[in-house]
């Protein structure tokens, strides 16, 4: 009986790590993910400004790779000058009642460039939705 227990136990240490080694390989609670982000223009109109800010590391570099565009090489010391521009927006709310599928409407205002970015109650019921979109 003693030594039953014991081998039970045992196995249920091993099955425990077992599990913690299967979690200690994905990306744990509070750690930090590799940041991605794609920006897709189809046009010169669709140009989104970028800003990058070093890592808590400040010697550790930031990758970073640019597609589709045409590669420019500059001589040493060349100096470019930038400006900053800040984004301006618009903003609409589509009002949706209550129990009324709201799908429909914010698809297409998504078509139109519109996108969601807060809900709150109506009065009565039903849902208030607030889109914006660069103007």
């Amino acid at each position: 009986m003693q030594r039953s227990r014991i081998m039970w136990f045992g196995v249920g240490v091993m099955a425990v790590l077992a599990v913690a080694g299967t979690v200690a390989q994905q990306n744990a609670p509070g750690l930090p993910t590799r940041a991605d982000v794609h920006v897709m223009n189809r046009d010169r109109s669709e140009a989104v400004p970028v800003v990058i800010v070093g890592t808590a590391a400040p010697s550790v570099p930031v990758n970073v790779s640019v597609v589709g565009t045409p590669m420019v090489e500059l001589t040493p010391n060349t100096v470019v000058n930038t400006r900053r521009s800040r984004q301006a927006w618009e903003y609409r709310q589509i009002v949706v009642s209550a129990g009324a599928d709201p799908s429909p409407a914010l698809n297409a205002a998504g078509n139109d460039g519109w996108e969601a970015v807060g809900a709150s109650s109506a009065p009565g019921g039903g849902a208030i939705w607030v889109m914006k979109r660069p103007r």
